[in-house]
């Protein structure tokens, strides 16, 4: 396996899940190395540094980045271009030539890591978009293994991802896999569109040819969540509305602080549900987690000085001495204290602009209690929404009133209704759990004539 970042199998870390998590839980019963960054940067010899661990059937091998290679190929195009990019925040994307050139250095020193481990019949997962060139380099050196790749952000529609100086190279280096994994049907669809039109206009976009595509939606690990959120479960977390006692209604948000997760829409269309819910004023509280999030990039420092902002204003503008609607917190929580809390949450809120899955959606249906379950309220931009439509409240993360009214629905839902719409999540997130991810994607790519 092959990511950017790299955690102890071991380790679930202060997180909000993702990647990094889903991988480690996916693969902890298959005989594996997995290799990338171990989040350092130093002035080094590549040759000779490199961390090591084992757990188990699981082992990981890892290599710092230097300071030129930090900037160019993660500060810059991965999370310049690509990252902006593929969620369509045109309004976030800077392209430099240097930091693409950075990019396919670190690309190929990492096919060249690779390449020292490697054996000749091990099949290799490649994740996500820091190594879309891996493959490429990987065969200039020899290597005639199966190569996968999955990609866990969106893909963007073609005259978007056209808007990148170099969009050819990258779809050229996505057909030297043999495997590509997308998050929806959706996604797959507008890579292959690019191709079609591509070679409609004569673009020769390489030698091997399209590769083969599907779709698999990443899930969870149903048993553990739902274990993990009974054990951190707050006290008296769901009891009804007393003097002294917390307000009756609480509402959830779980994101990093990123400009792709609507928090900016969904403080306003909380606001706006106040504004327009006075019985609710007093008796709801919105709990908004948002760890840091790549802190030395200009436009993660912009939003959260947005978000901070709104939060003040909400709480200046509704609060009294004894309510304060909204709990902000910037930090990180350990994963089994936030599927606690998530678990005594009434109301789980996700407004991401775009995502490629958004796992913390899943994670809250999850969480619930079966007998009185909470509402989960989903963009309809968020990957899960092609799953969990069947009971969450789907909302456009840009229409405010479109969130006011969803909140004033779930506060008001039946135990009866809510219990309806959260049997239906459950049947969906344990069909396309975490194992079925990893099973059907590492079956297709076995499948694959090499």
């Amino acid at each position: 396996m092959v990511s950017n970042r790299v955690i102890s199998p071991d380790n679930h870390a202060p997180t909000t899940g993702g990647l990094a998590v889903a991988v480690v839980d996916a693969l902890h019963d298959e005989k594996s190395l997995w290799v990338g960054w171990n989040g350092k940067v130093t002035a080094r010899n590549h040759e000779n540094d490199y961390e090591t661990s084992h757990d188990g059937v699981m082992s990981t091998m890892t290599w710092s980045l230097s300071r030129d290679e930090y900037d160019g190929f993660y500060r810059g195009f991965s999370n310049e271009v690509i990252w902006p990019v593929f969620h369509s925040r045109m309004d976030r994307f800077h392209f430099s030539q240097q930091d693409y050139d950075t990019y396919l250095y670190v690309n190929q020193l990492f096919a060249q890591h690779l390449a020292e481990c490697v054996e000749p019949d091990d099949i290799i997962w490649v994740h996500d978009y820091h190594f879309m060139h891996l493959a490429s380099y990987c065969r200039q050196l020899g290597l005639r293994n199966r190569i996968g790749f999955f990609l866990h952000i969106p893909f963007p529609c073609e005259s978007v991802f056209r808007a990148i100086p170099v969009h050819e190279d990258i779809a050229w280096a996505l057909q030297q896999y043999q495997l590509l994994g997308f998050q929806t049907v959706a996604d797959m669809r507008a890579f292959q569109h690019y191709l079609d039109s591509s070679r409609a206009e004569g673009s020769i976009l390489g030698p091997r040819g399209c590769p083969r595509m599907g779709a698999y939606p990443i899930g969870i690990d149903c048993d553990w969540t739902l274990s993990q959120a009974r054990r951190n479960q707050l006290p008296d977390s769901r009891a009804n509305h007393r003097p002294a006692s917390p307000p009756c209604k609480r509402l959830v948000s779980v994101d990093r602080l990123d400009y792709t997760k609507g928090l900016k829409e969904r403080l306003q269309g909380y606001d706006t549900f106040l504004e327009q819910s006075p019985a609710w004023r007093g008796e709801v509280v919105l709990q908004q987690i948002s760890p840091l999030s790549r802190v030395d990039v200009l436009g993660y420092q912009e939003i959260r000085a947005t978000v901070e902002g709104l939060v003040g204003q909400i709480n200046g503008r509704w609060g009294t001495p004894e309510w304060i609607p909204i709990n902000y917190m910037n930090r990180s929580f350990d994963h089994g204290t936030l599927l606690g809390l998530l678990r005594a949450s009434h109301v789980g809120l996700v407004t991401s602009l775009r995502d490629g899955m958004n796992l913390v959606a899943k994670e809250y249906v999850m969480a619930q209690d079966e007998t009185d379950p909470g509402v989960l309220i989903l963009s309809e931009f968020a990957g899960a929404a092609q799953e969990l439509a069947v009971g969450a409240l789907i909302i456009n993360p840009y229409d405010t009133i479109a969130i006011a009214r969803a909140i004033s629905q779930a506060c008001d839902m039946s135990r009866a209704e809510r219990q309806v719409r959260h049997q239906a999540m459950l049947s969906m997130l344990r069909k396309n759990d975490l194992l079925a991810w990893k099973d059907r994607f590492l079956r297709d790519l076995r499948a694959v004539l090499v």
